[in-house]
């Protein structure tokens, strides 16, 4: 895990949660034995709005009517690109606090509140 950790420093850095550090390793090597270069390339997203508020609201659906869920996703917390709609984004917790997986909006009232942070390979 160290070496791939390496060639990958930039994950190494974001990344503080081993577990899922460890995730993203066995997936790499999941994908070279079926005979894959390198795993699907991810984007990652960091939140960046929602300080006056502790956080940004996450739903469990695609619409804006949808529930929002208890727990509000935390400002620097780093999620995974699964899907983009519209100005929408599902998503899957990289690091940071917040719930495992729901959707976000990107922007809200002219403020930016999820914005791109890197892709790995």
């Amino acid at each position: 895990l160290k070496p791939w950790v390496s060639k990958h420093a930039d994950v190494g850095q974001t990344f503080d949660d081993s577990r899922r550090i460890a995730a993203l390793y066995a997936q790499d090597r999941r994908c070279r034995h079926a005979g894959v270069e390198a795993m699907p390339a991810a984007l990652i997203w960091e939140v960046v709005g929602g300080a006056d508020k502790g956080g940004i609201i996450v739903r469990g659906g695609r619409d804006l009517r949808s529930v929002a869920l208890a727990q509000r996703l935390s400002i620097g917390a780093q999620v995974k690109q699964v899907e983009l709609d519209n100005g929408r984004l599902r998503f899957s917790l990289v690091a940071g606090s917040g719930p495992d997986e729901g959707w976000v909006s990107l922007t809200c009232g002219g403020r930016t509140l999820v914005q791109r942070h890197m892709q790995l390979p």
